[in-house]
This record gives C-alpha cells, sequence and structure tokens, in this order.
C-alpha cells in the first residue's frame, strides 16, 4: 500500500544491446568482450563513451567468433532473407570488418 510521502520511480534497464532497425545501420569500435550467446560468440564493442553488446543473431555470431579482443571492427546491418520455414522470422544479416594496419614498405637505400 503506498504511503503519502512515497516517491515511485521507473527503473529501467541499462542493456546495451545493438537492435539495428533500418538497412544499412552500423557500429565500430573496438572489441572489448567476447562471451558465450545463444548460437556462438558476442562481442563488447566500445567506441569512446558508447558501448553495445552485438544481438544473438546465428550470421552475425558466427562471423564474430572468428575475432578478438583487441580487435576494431564495422558492423553493418545488410539485409533479411526471408525464413526457410513458414512462420519464422526473417534471418538478418549483416556484413563484419576488421581494421588492419597497412603493412609498412621498408624503404631500400
Amino acid at each position: 500500500m503506498e504511503q503519502p510521502n512515497e516517491v515511485w520511480e521507473d527503473v529501467k534497464g541499462n542493456s546495451s544491446m545493438w537492435k539495428p532497425e533500418k538497412i544499412g545501420e552500423a557500429i565500430e569500435g573496438t572489441i572489448t568482450e567476447l562471451k558465450n550467446g545463444l548460437y556462438d560468440v558476442q562481442a563488447v564493442i566500445v567506441n569512446g563513451d558508447q558501448e553495445w553488446t552485438t544481438p544473438s543473431h546465428k550470421v552475425l555470431q558466427s562471423r564474430i567468433g572468428a575475432c578478438k579482443i583487441g580487435d576494431y571492427v564495422r558492423i553493418t546491418y545488410e539485409k533479411d532473407e526471408l525464413p526457410t520455414v513458414k512462420g519464422r522470422n526473417p534471418t538478418k544479416i549483416y556484413s563484419l570488418k576488421r581494421r588492419h594496419e597497412a603493412p609498412v614498405e621498408e624503404e631500400v637505400v
């Protein structure tokens, strides 16, 4: 039972789950953590003061499995593929790119 002097405030989660809605949305940053997900590996990606956890989407998780902590990546939501089984959700397709330093050519003297 509420008391007359009680104040209630909404409590919201601090989920940083990346939930792309439009084709072409992207995130980029450094992988700071890899953790077990529903299908394979999920990544925590940090860029400045922004932090995201990648969603449990099978195609994305299988690609993140090839990454390691410290990799700088860009993930782009590319398209939806129609489900092969009626009544299932479309499959979200992502591209995942990892930035590498260009090799330094030695100067010949």
